[in-house]
């Protein structure tokens, strides 16, 4: 499992102690206790009981004032905020707990409704509307009047909340990750590398100018990018750098490349620090151009991840709002990037409302003959304050009503060209086909890299023959021929446990010799 640090609650955090030095802070993030705990079983089984365990852990008699905000980031934390919540106050009767992020902010009604031990939402961004909570004598009488904390007893009066943005982002002191194990994050990387990585992320805006359908960035941060200052950026790489001797930065900002002067100052700067880059999200398919890749070459960048999104022009512009990515971009794109040897990754989206059965076939196309190393395939996700979400709620799209059901590996939407069924086919048949049975390092002879890139995989999702299979073909074209036994043989365990595997590797005419488990491929 990924292990991203929590940027919101560590941004808030770092805020709030700027004004209240003397308070005690926890960031506890149950992703990676419920790890250390080996407690996920349990977890699934008896999650009241498994969190109010390790809340315990945090309790002391000595609290005064407790004041607990639960991030909620994806459709699939929904469900979790009613029994994180009731375990809270659990343990801290008295405590104030309040729930904000992308799903409390947008599906505030069905929040507070689930949610019956939740005092309040905290709407959109967190850091001014909790510094002013903390600052209230009476807070009661505040947060009925305040426009960015929703309650109850607002909604049973039609309140409709409103925005409390911080615009100089340069108050945020320089990230204080001592308010966290950094060491259980430092070592995660995207690269395709081996290295020793000790790496901390890069964020430096809000907002988006873009109106994608399928995003709700905008429903958080606004659609006007507020930036911190390129002084206050170097400020903090300088001291995060010296303070946790990082060798990476990871950037998570979307907006990294509107502003090309601050992009190159930034590139240079990381260059200078001997400071490799690395990109979380993708890369603006309309900024490549040679100036660009190289100057990335040259901060370390070895990954480029294309926001491609789909092979159909006018899926991009009338379906998605991305008219300003063109196909032919793509090509040059990924052209460039091969020429100064970059790993090249596409990012897709399928089945939007408004998508066609023929233009489905035409992305799948595209994203089987333009060239990539690796593609990622997703479900359309309706993410609550999206335009996707919207659309789909209004025209009855949504195959299930649970909001926690909306991820980007299951699909939910249903229309009259396709069921979910149809698109989580073509999404798994695609991605298996051009990452696996058409892999374009092992066509072209590196091995090495496709091997791991299957190893990715195989720690992420250890369900998937497919990429034991082939990582075990690896192993035998690098004359590993014990790796490839044990890779090959774990591949032929994990395809028996379901029917789904033996369809889909008869389908690519693998087969695999029971008794010695070698592999052919007819």
């Amino acid at each position: 499992m990924r292990k991203e640090i929590p940027m919101g609650a560590v941004s808030i955090a770092t805020y709030i102690k700027k004004y209240y030095c003397d308070w005690k802070y926890e960031i506890i993030d149950f992703n990676i206790i419920l790890d250390e705990k080996e407690c996920r079983i349990q977890f699934c089984e008896d999650s009241e009981s498994v969190l109010t365990d390790i809340l315990q852990d945090y309790y002391s008699e000595q609290d005064n004032e407790v004041i607990i905000g639960i991030s909620a980031i994806f459709n699939a934390t929904f469900t979790y905020l009613d029994v994180i919540s009731k375990s809270c106050k659990k343990v801290w009767k008295n405590a104030f707990v309040f729930a904000g992020g992308f799903v409390p902010s947008n599906l505030y009604k069905e929040t507070l409704t689930n949610a019956l031990y939740l005092d309040a939402v905290s709407f959109g961004e967190g850091e001014l509307p909790i510094l002013k909570y903390m600052q209230a004598t009476d807070k009661k009488s505040f947060l009925e009047k305040n426009s960015a904390w929703i309650t109850r007893n607002k909604l049973r009066n039609d309140f409709v909340p409103h925005h409390d943005f911080l615009y100089d982002l340069d108050e945020i002191p320089a990230l204080d990750y001592s308010l966290i194990n950094f060491e259980k994050y430092s070592d995660h990387t995207h690269a395709q590398t081996k290295r020793k990585i000790v790496a901390a992320p890069l964020m430096f805006s809000r907002g988006c100018p873009f109106n994608c359908c399928f995003c709700a960035s905008h429903s958080i941060h606004g659609k006007k990018v507020r930036y911190n200052s390129l002084e206050k950026i170097i400020e903090d790489i300088g001291i995060i750098k010296e303070k946790y001797r990082i060798n990476t930065l990871v950037v998570w900002d979307d907006n990294f490349f509107v502003d090309m002067n601050r992009a190159y100052a930034l590139l240079d700067y990381c260059e200078k620090l001997d400071i490799q880059l690395e990109f979380a999200n993708s890369f603006p398919v309309y900024r490549m151009n040679e100036e660009l890749v190289v100057r990335l070459k040259r901060a370390g960048v070895e990954v480029a991840s294309l926001a491609i999104e789909s092979g159909c022009q006018r899926v991009l512009d009338e379906v998605m709002h991305k008219g300003h990515v063109k196909l032919e971009m793509v090509r040059s794109a990924i052209a460039v990037l091969r020429k100064h040897g970059f790993y090249v990754k596409g990012m897709f989206v399928i089945g939007l409302p408004g998508e066609t059965k023929e233009e489905l076939e035409e992305t799948v196309e595209f994203i089987k003959t333009v060239g990539l190393n690796w593609v990622d395939v997703f479900s359309a996700s309706p993410i609550a304050g999206s335009e996707l979400y919207e659309i789909c709620k209004k025209n009855g799209y949504l195959d299930n009503e649970g909001a926690e059901k909306y991820d980007f590996y299951t699909c939910c939407i249903k229309t009259d060209e396709f069921t979910p069924q149809d698109i989580e086919k073509i999404q798994l048949e695609t991605v298996l086909y051009t990452d696996y049975v058409n892999n374009w390092d092992m066509i072209h002879g590196d091995y090495q890299t496709a091997f791991i890139n299957f190893g990715h995989v195989m720690k992420s999702n250890p369900d998937n023959p497919f990429a034991f299979y082939y990582a075990g073909e690896c192993a035998k074209k690098m004359g590993d021929s014990e790796t490839a036994e044990r890779l090959i043989g774990q591949a032929f365990e994990i395809k028996n446990k379901d029917k789904k595997w033996d369809e889909l590797f008869e389908k690519y005419n693998i087969k695999i010799n029971e008794s010695k488990k070698e592999p052919w491929i007819d």
